[in-house]
């Protein structure tokens, strides 16, 4: 039958409790309380769950334990699975409200259970929330996975395979397959803003952890006058140590405030130096095109005294007198100078569409 369980103190328990086809009620889930195993079980609590220590759930085919709320269940300490099956075709663990998903999945296998044995296409939903999930695992963002990669943290395969952790609005979803060949990285700027003034950050992100020999990557400052380009120094580095996610940056000490100088720049990463689990390479190189411009100048002589300045959506500036147009588009400014030409004009900058950094100033400059 069911279990109801109450502390009558609101003190904080520091026993486990093991839930066996049964349902459990819980009065005030503490922080401080060990961690939670629900086997085929479920549990209702009338607020949110919150627990720093990871609950264990474990997986029997078509079962599903579930987690009632009327508030967010947050798993910011991670959370442990026990595959005790090839496949979980129905969620692990239902979640009827939404959940916060952070810390560290541990995936592991109950006594009798081989992975080794998993093939292709196995799969097991380890988490739905009807109310959607936010947040992914710190240890496994989404991603493909060679169990070599992650050892302690996801059970082994036959070779040539890997697990795949998918994220989507409402379930997280555990899947084997077949190691795929690192894709092309997904590449940012700074943090992705249209905002080119500095230029301090640049990120790689692959689809799976992947080294990268030393010459994989070269940067180099195109010459405005057709001339060979330059080489500039950066640093490389996988901070959060996942293999996934490159950040270069500058503080090479020619460099002011950390930022690359002004110019355009080519990234190029050399598709034998990226290699993944099974020594497989990236298919093709890959060249990054950017620009870092603090101060941009556009020449313009206006017809008629009345001039408009108008931030480009995405970035940039257009200069407009009615009858001709300039723009300087494709990220936006530091100091933005207009050499007007002869005359005297009126310039007025129209804020109502696009976006631009008018912070530091625009400098007009006339010859006459």
């Amino acid at each position: 039958g069911d279990i109801h369980l109450v502390r009558d103190n609101g003190g904080a328990g520091t026993d486990s409790l093991t839930i066996l086809q049964s349902q459990l009620t819980v009065t005030n889930i503490y922080s401080e309380v060990a961690p939670l195993r629900i086997t085929d079980g479920s549990v209702v609590n009338a607020s949110a769950i919150v627990m720093d220590q990871a609950p264990i759930v474990t997986g029997w085919g078509d079962s599903t334990s579930s987690i009632s709320t009327n508030a967010v269940l947050s798993l910011d300490s991670g959370m442990t699975v026990e595959l005790a099956g090839d496949s979980s075709p129905e969620a692990m663990l239902n979640i009827l409200d939404s959940n916060v998903v952070g810390g560290e999945l541990t995936v592991q296998t109950i006594d009798g259970v081989d992975s080794t044995a998993f093939e292709p296409g196995d799969a097991f939903v380890l988490l739905t929330a009807t109310g959607g999930i936010t947040g992914q695992f710190d240890n496994l963002p989404e991603g493909y996975y060679a169990p070599d990669s992650r050892l302690g943290i996801l059970p082994p395969l036959a070779s040539g395979l890997a697990w795949f952790v998918d994220y989507s609005s409402t379930a997280i979803t555990l899947e084997v397959v077949e190691l795929p060949a690192p894709a092309a990285p997904v590449f940012t700027i700074n943090d992705g803003s249209s905002q080119r003034s500095v230029v301090n950050t640049l990120t790689l992100a692959f689809n799976q952890p992947v080294t990268l020999g030393a010459d994989a990557l070269s940067l180099m400052q195109e010459d405005p006058n057709g001339g060979d380009p330059i080489p500039m120094a950066f640093t490389l580095s996988n901070p959060s140590g996942d293999g996934m996610t490159y950040l270069l940056t500058f503080d090479d000490p020619t460099y002011v405030d950390g930022s690359l100088p002004d110019g355009t720049y080519d990234l190029t990463l050399l598709a034998a130096g990226v290699t993944n689990a099974d020594g497989d390479n990236m298919a093709t190189d890959q060249t990054y095109t950017f620009t870092r411009l603090f101060t941009g100048t556009v020449p313009f002589d206006p017809a008629g005294p009345d001039v408009t300045i108008t931030p480009i959506s995405g970035g940039g500036a257009g200069i407009s007198d009615g009858t001709q147009t300039e723009q300087l588009d494709g990220y936006e400014l530091g100091i933005l100078e207009i050499d007007a030409g002869t005359g005297d004009h009126t310039f007025t900058v129209d804020l109502s569409e696009g976006s631009m950094d008018l912070s530091n100033g625009i400098n007009i400059q006339g010859s006459g």
